[in-house]
């Protein structure tokens, strides 16, 4: 099973930085405007994955897209 960051690499998110905060180890990815984090407490397992979203200006979308973000981001 691979791991949340080589998945991420695989579809071709780029490692930003690592960080250490606490007890917590946190793995930055970017890619185009999606931001993901992967934090650990204790591996192997994440203990949390953030994702954010950078302000897109005049980025077209359709309705459609907008109902999967809406579903996705919005657990629907």
């Amino acid at each position: 099973m691979k791991t949340p960051e080589e998945q991420l690499t695989a579809i071709g998110f780029e490692h930003e930085e690592t960080y250490t905060h606490d007890r917590f180890t946190s793995h930055r990815y970017k890619k185009g405007y999606l931001e993901v984090e992967v934090t650990y407490y204790n591996r192997p397992k994440p203990h949390l994955i953030d994702v954010t979203i950078d302000e897109a200006i005049g980025v077209p979308i359709t309705l459609q897209q907008i109902q999967q973000l809406d579903e996705i981001l919005n657990n629907k």
